[in-house]
């Protein structure tokens, strides 16, 4: 699992949007439970206007860590694409993809 979630790290650097979209969404399939997974699949999905699949998400990972250093920007983002589900927010702060934490913690 954590290996298709690095492939999507580097793919989203690289720019290469699909992929990184096909990698994450294999991580999550693997390990529903993992939220950095979810998180990074929101944000590309956010990139390719991909809003509603974004919100799922963002729902997912606030879900399953309400209080991980991210938990806030997973709230506002979630709370944002239920309020406007298909229009981007303007002037909206691009997030940058999160590397893997200590994945030994996540009950698999």
């Amino acid at each position: 699992m954590l290996a298709f979630f690095d492939l999507g790290n580097v793919l989203d650097e690289l720019q290469r949007l699909d992929e990184s979209i096909a990698a994450y969404r294999r991580a999550v399939a693997l390990a529903p439970r993992y939220a950095d997974a979810h998180y990074n699949l929101a944000l590309a999905y956010e990139r390719t206007g991909e809003h509603r699949h974004a919100l799922r998400h963002w729902q997912a990972y606030v879900r399953l860590d309400n209080t991980g250093p991210w938990a806030d920007h997973a709230t506002d983002k979630s709370a944002s694409s239920s309020a406007a589900k298909s229009s981007p927010s303007p002037g909206a702060q691009k997030a940058s993809f999160r590397p893997a934490r200590d994945w030994r913690r996540w009950n698999w």
